[in-house]
């Protein structure tokens, strides 16, 4: 019993400690789907992406998140089918969550309206191997270590023209407990908490086949601040983009937690586009890290119907 009490005071803990309980990604509007289901098939052909991101880097046991996610629009282009998968590694515990995805999308003219609903499968575990105490009998380093899963539900919306788009999103809507022992008893101190999402964006065409993308994502967790992701970036002829974020109150005791400046380059050929970000943390915490670092690459089919590339940019 003290070993399930130990592990919850830990995940939960890290929750807090961490500002937030879903994943943060800095290059937010390449990876729009961990963030909104109603974006599943958005686009009109299949794409896949991978995102890595490590938080912090030389503070042990900072953040380290990989992402992986897939969809397709199917059955005309009205419904989006899709599938990610997160692997978050804080400390000595880990959390896994794969999410399926589905949309349905009503056209209206050349804009779009989407739907979406998301089922979640989420595991909390911890490794005992990267377990490091100062005392032989500390009481972390006898815990055998162990794993629990949770289940969830979401949904959002997602609408979007040529040159602009918003979304809507509360992809965990479910309150759960994280104590194994009380399934039925979750609290904001033991439980997983939803997280509401706003994210717009648009893109303008300046001339010289010079364009500029300006993006907002706004996050809502109960009993915490809200926070903002504020980002531009200017498309380069030769398809480059160069682009900042600015984050700021992401921690409900210490706003400036998870506070930063990103910058961000992205390069787009063919299908593909690959991306690196890096995040300069602000506050106490950037005196005892060397920064974050991420990458993400992403590849879109041809359009089955047209056999050209979507033309959008976001």
């Amino acid at each position: 019993m003290k070993y399930t009490i130990l592990f919850i005071l830990l995940l939960t803990g890290a929750a807090t400690a961490f500002g937030q309980q879903e994943a943060l990604f800095s290059q937010f509007t390449a990876h729009k789907i961990l963030y909104n289901p109603g974006y599943a098939g958005s686009g009109g052909s299949p794409c896949v992406s991978l995102s890595h991101r490590r938080q912090w880097v030389g503070l042990e046991g900072a953040p380290v998140t990989s992402a992986f996610s897939i969809h397709s629009p199917v059955f005309g282009r009205r419904v989006g089918l899709g599938l990610s998968v997160i692997n978050d590694e804080i400390g000595y515990y880990n959390i896994l969550t794969i999410n399926t995805l589905y949309a349905y999308r009503m056209a209206f003219d050349a804009r779009s309206l989407s739907i979406g609903l998301q089922g979640s499968y989420r595991r909390y575990g911890t490794d005992q191997n990267a377990v490091r105490t100062t005392q032989g009998n500390d009481p972390v380093s006898e815990n055998p270590g162990g794993s629990f899963s949770v289940f969830n539900v979401g949904m959002g919306a997602w609408f979007e023209a040529k040159r602009y788009f918003i979304g809507a999103s509360v992809p965990r809507l479910l309150k759960k407990s994280l104590n194994p022992d009380e399934p039925g008893t979750p609290t904001d101190a033991n439980g997983e908490r939803p997280h509401a999402y706003l994210m717009t964006g648009a893109v303008f065409p300046l001339g010289n086949n010079l364009k500029i993308k300006p993006a907002v994502m706004a996050r809502y967790v109960n009993h915490a601040p809200m926070s903002f992701d504020v980002h531009a970036s200017l498309g380069l002829p030769a398809n480059l983009w160069i682009g900042a974020t600015y984050r700021w109150g992401t921690h409900p005791q210490s706003p400036d937690l998870n506070s930063a400046v990103s910058a961000m380059v992205q390069y787009h050929f063919d299908r593909f586009k690959v991306g690196a970000a890096y995040d300069y943390a602000l506050g106490k915490i950037q005196n005892n890290q060397a920064g974050t670092f991420e990458l993400m690459v992403s590849y879109c089919r041809e359009n089955e119907r047209t056999g050209v590339r979507n033309p959008r940019f976001f």
